[in-house]
């Protein structure tokens, strides 16, 4: 029996083995819901049957993922209506089918690896579906206050996570650490995209409490009762679940809240308006060829400047140099 999950206000129904569902159930910004005849996506999860096979030597290569530093591409080939990606860092082969609907993964023996495709995808899903019904997804991370939501949007490096940090740590709540939905209604909404969280050394450095709370958190990866593994950590930084990160503050992620402001932090001097600087952090130019409804169209970037242009007429939007 498929569980339904909702992630940034789209449901996306998942099958896969109980462990594996618990795990995104616990990994934070991931509600689940119950009715599976709202489900707008489906995605099935499970082991590859012996070892995944290489990529077919006609696949060409499309984009899979929307990430910060630009369009992920996977070798693709297309039969039937169908589409076969192969993901080697995940040891991993996705069919997606059903026009777009439908994405079977199937993986080798790094499951761990393999969850976080299944994360991707999902995330994949709920970016477009919010593109498709005219909504934005801004490169943010958002916190609620007094029922409130402010997001933070701004480039890599100018400062939203720390921004962030020091929100939390004043009692604001953790909506989204890097990607805000944001409907373009008379009062518009701000719903969380869960992301893998990342604590780069200097953004730890600034709070030493914090930094010890994490010690103790385990490998993002596996779920609870799986096993404790130190706290994954690389050069980039430290790497938490939304939910490792709110347990460190004692609070839960929410899920969505109405959009009371929006700041954008820049690093430098910038002769590009407000407005224009916006337009730069709406998500959309890389969205993905493959997790995505093939019913609908993409979005041009002629859209996003018009819905970045109510957005700002609606809500204030205001900019602070660092």
């Amino acid at each position: 029996m498929p569980t339904v999950f909702e992630l940034g206000g789209v449901p996306i129904a998942l099958e896969a083995p109980l462990e594996d569902r618990a795990w995104i159930a616990g990994f934070g910004g991931c509600f689940e819901r119950g009715d599976l005849a709202h489900a707008a996506y489906r995605i099935v999860f499970e082991p590859f049957p012996g070892s995944p096979p290489e990529a077919a030597s006609e696949a060409r290569s499309r984009v899979a993922f929307a990430l910060d530093g630009g369009p992920l591409r996977l070798p693709v080939v297309e039969a039937g209506g169908a589409l076969r990606a192969w993901d080697a860092t995940a040891d991993a082969v996705l069919d997606v089918t059903d026009a777009g609907r439908t994405t079977r993964i199937r993986h080798g023996d790094d499951r761990l690896a393999a969850r976080l495709l299944l994360l991707r995808v999902a995330r994949e899903y709920a970016h477009n579906q919010a593109l498709a019904e005219g909504d934005l997804v801004l490169h943010a991370a958002g916190l609620v206050s007094e029922g409130r939501a402010h997001a933070v949007t701004g480039a890599k490096g100018a400062g939203k996570t720390t921004r962030a940090l020091r929100l939390m740590a004043s009692g604001h709540r953790y909506l989204s650490n890097d990607r805000v939905r944001i409907s373009l209604g008379a009062a518009p909404r701000a719903f969380g995209i869960p992301t893998v969280v990342t604590l780069r050394p200097g953004t730890l450095a600034l709070f030493p409490e914090l930094e010890a709370a994490l010690r103790g958190a385990g490998d993002y990866r596996r779920a609870a009762g799986e096993g404790m593994e130190p706290p994954r950590q690389d050069a980039a930084g430290l790497r938490l679940s939304p939910a490792q990160l709110c347990a460190a503050f004692g609070q839960e992620p929410m899920a969505a809240a109405v959009l009371g402001s929006i700041l954008l932090l820049e690093r430098e001097a910038t002769e590009a308006s407000l407005l224009e600087c916006l337009i730069g952090q709406a998500s959309g130019v890389y969205a993905s060829e493959l997790f995505r409804s093939a019913a609908e169209p993409a979005v041009s970037v002629a859209q996003l400047r018009e819905r970045v242009a109510r957005l700002a007429a609606i809500v204030p939007c205001v900019s602070e140099r660092r």
